[in-house]
């Protein structure tokens, strides 16, 4: 009876220590979620300090938005604004449930700063033959700024310009359709989430000719085929 009775106090005293340990570690990992969002909070009491913070931190090369409320969604646009982040080295800090004012302020801030100096900061304009190195079926497509419009498979497709400069001086432009292709099975789904949309990546110059590649948005290192855009000049 008492080797029962020190089992069962055995029993509970390691179930006790199991739930305080998990306790413990959602805690720890909580609170260490929350630290950039903590310090954040402490640089915006107000909405003018939030603004300067901001352009403060834009200056030095921290790119940091919020996102408010809890956990990730499914919504089409996801693949697109993951692209975005990685392409920047943007930082998404979560923000919780409920919006502050201050930091909603920086957050408008740094967006702000961000599509005018980085994102839309390349003007690419003009209309081109899109040929392919294969010889294959190519299309029309015209660049306006942060947009573009393309003939394919019979319709018109827009989607937006993401430019790049890079350190050594080179320009690089993503074009990223607006309409997204909708998957037959899961398969191709599970794939999509894993490599991202398609997207093309050009050489940009200010010339006749463009070298383009097409590629997967969560690996520009994969190449699906490639080609150059010819200016259809007037």
């Amino acid at each position: 009876m008492i080797k029962l009775h020190s089992f069962n106090t055995l029993i509970l005293a390691c179930i006790i220590i199991t739930i305080t340990g998990s306790s413990l570690l959602f805690f720890w990992v909580t609170v260490r979620r929350n630290i950039p969002f903590l310090h954040l909070l402490a640089r915006c009491k107000t909405c003018e300090l939030a603004k300067t913070a901001a352009r403060d931190d834009f200056d030095k090369g921290i790119y940091q938005v919020i996102r408010w409320g809890m956990g990730d969604t499914d919504s089409p646009d996801r693949s697109r604004f993951q692209f975005i982040h990685d392409l920047y080295h943007i930082t998404t800090i979560r923000g919780g449930c409920s919006a502050d004012r201050g930091v909603t302020c920086y957050d408008n801030q740094m967006r702000l700063l961000l599509w005018r100096n980085i994102i839309n900061d390349i003007h690419p304009e003009g209309r081109y033959k899109m040929v392919l190195k294969d010889q294959r079926p190519g299309y029309t497509i015209t660049l306006l700024d942060s947009i573009y419009y393309k003939r394919y498979k019979g319709k018109q497709v827009s989607g937006q310009i993401f430019g790049k400069r890079y350190n050594d001086g080179s320009v690089k432009i993503y074009l990223y359709d607006d309409e997204q292709p909708t998957f037959k099975t899961s398969v191709d789904s599970l794939l999509a989430d894993s490599f991202g949309s398609t997207v093309v990546e050009l050489n940009y110059s200010r010339t006749d000719t463009i070298p383009f590649r097409t590629t997967y948005a969560f690996n520009l290192h994969i190449q699906l085929n490639e080609g150059m855009l010819i200016r259809i000049k007037r």
